[in-house]
Formats: structure tokens, C-alpha cells, sequence
């Protein structure tokens, strides 16, 4: 079967191809789904656009070949520079089945418009015309205001044109979903969103598979009173509303935040890099006097994102919506216990009390008695079931077949 994959992300091999300083944290999960499909003899080829190349650019890597589209104009706006690009695409690989990964950006519309949506699916990963609803959750209006950076003013980059990037990117993910006669989700949220948008789609269920580091390895609890955090760089992920929580605690644990820093104002230079959100957090960090207590540990590759899961006595994902979060994933496959909003498609793989907690994005008075509660318990029961089921949700030969059967059915669709 011949497959094209329409993704946001360069691969690392043909990133490290395009330049020897590359180096790529994410996307795992798609590489790993990718290289599952190699194994099974699926003749895959993937393409993305990229500001790294100026022409349409096509690769040989080692186990897939990758068609690189120029960036253009970019594709937050509903650009008609890719479609020529996707017809000569279309013509070279011969795809039986188009699987474009996400709806949040347009390339992949493009190519629907300009190629047309037979065969094609849509994976559902975040929904844009949802998120934008909850982009400013848990901050005020003055909040936002009183944060806007001279970086951001002058970038235009504000939360408020961040906003509004995402109502006008909903409304292309309308377009897009309208569009196409398949769609694959994992949770009931994405389902019930998709079949919002278009009544018409046909809706193929399909866990994802993960990075292949995280299927070994299992957590102990170890007192260490550390809670992991996997990202806290924009509104959506919620980190304001757990740094609230925590300066509410009298003898808060010590909270490891994977990423950039975002509050770092150490020199001139970096004040006047500062975004928005970064200066919001940093107010409340001061605030609560958390300085040493909140570390930000920089990007992580995979070996040292399992250390900082295993080495903490909690994960926890405050995100204001989420569809299914691969971090929560990760964590329960090492059988981590993991405190998350019972928001989006979370509760589709949270068993509160079983395999996890769940709260409400406002609590913060349960979010606190939640962490208490985890950092003086050893967890076990949880920690087994939690790792146990998460085992079968993300096995990668079932979701392997699985995908193989959703391919084989579109491949033999109208």
C-alpha cells in the first residue's frame, strides 16, 4: 500500500539532512507510528512545509522518501501557493490513501482543494475552534493586559492576536473537516466535535502509538515531594492555574517544568525577548515566592523526559483543554500517577481513582489536596493499573493493525 502523510513537522533524519545543527524533540509519537508502518510494508511517504527549503524538494531517506513544500506565506491562512505543489506531489507518489495529521494548519487543506478529498482522512489531534475558547481560562482581562510585552507589541504577537490566530485557524479546520469524508480520533470529546462540525464524516477509532522509550521502564515512589510538568509556554497548557495552586500549599514540592524558560529576565536582553505569558508567569511565581521552587529544565529528548517522569512522585497536566495528551501517556506507561483537568478527551483515558485524578480546571483547592494526597501515597495499585491499561491502549502492533484496516477501507472508498 502506498501512503502519503501530510504532517506539521519535519522527521529528524531529513531536519538532520537539511542541516547538521538540527535537532528535533518532537513528534515521536509520529515517528514511531511511522516506522511501525516501514515494518509492515507500507510504502510511506511524507511531506510537511518548511521554511528550509525555497522548492518543492524531495528526499530519500532511509526508510521513507519526504516531499518538501516551501513555506511561503505560511499556512495559518488558506494558501493557494501549495496547490500546484500538492498536484506534482500527488502525481510523483500515487498515494492510495492521503493521511493528513492534524487540522490546525492549512498545507493539508490545500492539498484537498486543489487534489480533491477522495481517500483522504484526517487525524484529529487538537481542535482549534475548542481551544480558542479556553485560551484565556483561568486569566483575567487586566491579566492579559498588564503582561503585554514590548516584544510582543511589536511582533504582534500579543495573546490577543494569538487568540484571534486561533478563530480565524477554526474556521479553515471547519473548512477542512467539511471537506473530507474521513476523519480518525481516539477520544469521545474528538468525536463529538468532529461530528459537530460535519454529520457526514465517517469516524475511525485509533489509540496512538508512543515514543518507543517510554514502553519500558516503571516508577517507584520515592518521596522526593517532585511533580513534572511537560509544557508551560502558552496559556492553553494551564501552568498559571497550578503555580496558583501550589503557593497555596505550605510546604510545596518542588515543581520541574520541562521546556524553555519563559520567565527568565535575567539581562536586558532577555527582558526585552520576554512574551506576554512568560511575564504573567513569572508575576506569579514572585508572588507566591516559588523562585525556588518552580525550575525550568530546558528541552528534553526522550532518555531525559523518562528521568524527569521517573524521578518525580507525580505528572501533572493542567491544561485547560486537551484532546489526548501523549505526556499523560507517557507518564502511565511508566505507571507515574498523573493529576490532570478533567477537560477535552481526558477523561477518555483517566479512570478517576483508578488509573489517575481527575479535577476541575478551577478547583485549585482539589488540585491541592490532589497533589497532597499523591506525594504521601506510594500509589502502587494505581500505578499498576494506570501502566497496565495504558499498555493496551497504546500497543503498537494492535495500532498498527488497526490503522492498517482504517488505510485498507479508505484506500477501497469513493
Amino acid at each position: 500500500m502506498n501512503v502519503l502523510w501530510i504532517c506539521n513537522i519535519l522527521f529528524p533524519e531529513v531536519e538532520g539532512l537539511l542541516s547538521e545543527s538540527a535537532v528535533s524533540t518532537g513528534g515521536g509519537w509520529m515517528i514511531a507510528s511511522a516506522a511501525q508502518l516501514s515494518k509492515a510494508g507500507v510504502a510511506l511517504t511524507v511531506s510537511t512545509v518548511t521554511e528550509k527549503v525555497k522548492s518543492l524538494t524531495h528526499i530519500h531517506g532511509k526508510d521513507f522518501d519526504y516531499y518538501l513544500l516551501p513555506y511561503g506565506s505560511g499556512n495559518k491562512i488558506n494558501n493557494h501557493e501549495y496547490d500546484a505543489h500538492w498536484i506534482e506531489v500527488s502525481k510523483r507518489v500515487k498515494p492510495d490513501v492521503v493521511h493528513i495529521h492534524g487540522s490546525e494548519f492549512t498545507h493539508g487543506l490545500s492539498y484537498v482543494q486543489s487534489v480533491g478529498p477522495d481517500h483522504v482522512v484526517v487525524s484529529l489531534q487538537g481542535l482549534m475552534g475548542e481551544y480558542s475558547k479556553c485560551f484565556f481560562d483561568g486569566m483575567s482581562k487586566w491579566d492579559v493586559i498588564s503582561c503585554t510585552s514590548l516584544r510582543d507589541i511589536i511582533k504582534k504577537d500579543t495573546l490577543f492576536s494569538n487568540h484571534g490566530d486561533y478563530l480565524r485557524r477554526s474556521e479553515y479546520e471547519k473548512l477542512l473537516l467539511k471537506s473530507v469524508k474521513h476523519v480518525i480520533g481516539r477520544t469521545e470529546w474528538d468525536h463529538d466535535v468532529a461530528l459537530k462540525i460535519n454529520p457526514k464524516l465517517i469516524y475511525h477509532f485509533c489509540n496512538e502509538t508512543l515514543r518507543p522509550e517510554f514502553y519500558d521502564g516503571h516508577w517507584k515512589h520515592n518521596g522526593n515531594r517532585q511533580i513534572f510538568i511537560s509544557q508551560a509556554n502558552y496559556p492553553i497548557k494551564g501552568f498559571h492555574q497550578l503555580v496558583k495552586a501550589i503557593g497555596r500549599m505550605d510546604n510545596p514540592p518542588k515543581v520541574v517544568v520541562a521546556g524553555y524558560n519563559p520567565t527568565d529576565d535575567s539581562s536586558l536582553v532577555k527582558r526585552l525577548k520576554q512574551k506576554s505569558y512568560g511575564i504573567f508567569i513569572n508575576r506569579l511565581i514572585k508572588k507566591y515566592e516559588l523562585q525556588d521552587t518552580v525550575s525550568f529544565c530546558g528541552p528534553l529528548n526522550p532518555a531525559e523526559i523518562k528521568k524527569a517522569y521517573l524521578e518525580s512522585d507525580a505528572f501533572i497536566c493542567p491544561s485547560a483543554i486537551e484532546n489526548s495528551s501523549n505526556s499523560i501517556g507517557e507518564a502511565q506507561l511508566l505507571g507515574v500517577p498523573v493529576i490532570a483537568t478533567r477537560r477535552g478527551g481526558t477523561p477518555s483515558i483517566i479512570e478517576n481513582g483508578r488509573t489517575g485524578y481527575l479535577y476541575d480546571f478551577d478547583d485549585l483547592d482539589s488540585l491541592v489536596a490532589l497533589i497532597e494526597k499523591t506525594l504521601n501515597s506510594d500509589c502502587a495499585d494505581m500505578s499498576q493499573e494506570s501502566k497496565q491499561k495504558a499498555g493496551l491502549r497504546h500497543d503498537p502492533a494492535f495500532n498498527n493493525s488497526r490503522l492498517i484496516d482504517i488505510y485498507t477501507t479508505i484506500s477501497h472508498s469513493c
